[in-house]
């Protein structure tokens, strides 16, 4: 795919958030768990185009064994609120407008990946 360089805010929060994320998964005993970041569903086969996933964890339920995954949106906002009868919407100090509430963003990209998954020709685990 075509991406534009980083930003160099991009790669300094991604220095900041992602070291952050993976000390949390090594203190959790998840250390073995795979980190894609910045993920690009392909939009071949979600049908539309979709803005990169920061993080998809990938590894087996301790459970089931079965494949397992997390996408993760990372941010570096210190507080949020919400934003009178838009649920879908949160409130960042540093922005004037109203942000995309990640509950939703990440919702998006794995309702995308769970529909390319069900017109794949291979057996796609289950997200």
């Amino acid at each position: 795919m075509n991406r534009k360089a980083a930003s160099p805010g991009d790669v300094t929060a991604w220095r900041r958030s992602v070291t952050a994320l993976a000390q949390e998964l090594r203190d959790c005993g998840l250390g073995h768990v795979y980190m894609f970041i910045e993920y690009d569903l392909d939009p071949a086969r979600t049908g539309e185009p979709s803005a990169p996933i920061d993080a998809l964890l990938a590894g087996t339920s301790p459970g089931t064994g079965e494949p397992s995954y997390l996408a993760v949106e990372l941010k570096q906002w210190s507080s949020v609120g919400a934003v009178d009868g838009k649920p879908s919407k949160v409130r960042v100090p540093q922005y004037d407008k109203p942000k995309a509430h990640q509950r939703h963003v990440t919702s998006n990209c794995l309702r995308h990946s769970a529909r390319a998954g069900a017109h794949s020709q291979k057996s796609t685990p289950r997200v």
